[in-house]
């Protein structure tokens, strides 16, 4: 990564879309996330919903730098078409508000297809954190602007990995 490039990305709301090829499947029988399973050597698969494009390309690079796999969705609509090519997803970070739905509209269904889908929500400066309360108990909750380091421990902390404390 470019140094300081995280420091002048502009946290501005501007909506995208990426679009990502099915990807294959590889294992059979039920896994941990409610897809194939999977053997435990493989990453962590991510589903990043961010409309920002450059939100979500910057995020993408430093969680894939930190080892993980990350499959990309620039509207909740793109993200419920990715969830459908996934065999498998781990962990889905989610701005709470999207133009054309809202986070936990998102979460509801996704969790249809992955029982145990572990959720981060990103909260962007529009967002007061009282909106939470829409997603349940003790959301794991993100605001934006965050660093690296504040994004890589809620994303370990999120899907129960050591060294992660949870605060």
């Amino acid at each position: 990564m470019i140094p300081g490039m995280w420091n002048q990305l502009t946290w501005g709301i501007r909506s995208g879309y990426y679009a990502l090829p099915p990807r294959e499947s590889s294992g059979e029988g039920a896994g941990e996330g409610g897809g194939p399973a999977r053997d435990k050597q493989s990453p962590k698969v991510l589903l990043l919903a961010e409309e920002a494009d450059d939100v979500r390309q910057i995020t993408a690079i430093v969680l894939r730098e930190a080892g993980y796999e990350v499959v990309e969705a620039g509207s909740a609509e793109q993200a419920f078409l990715v969830a459908r090519a996934e065999p498998h997803i781990d962990l889905l970070i989610t701005a709470f508000v999207f133009p054309d739905k809202k986070a936990p509209e998102l979460v509801r269904s996704l969790l249809r297809q992955f029982p145990k889908l572990k959720v981060l929500y990103v909260l962007g400066g529009n967002e007061p954190i009282w909106m939470a309360k829409e997603i349940g108990e003790n959301p794991r909750l993100l605001e934006k602007p965050y660093s690296p380091a504040e994004l890589l421990h809620e994303v370990r902390a999120a899907l129960g990995e050591e060294g992660a404390q949870d605060s």
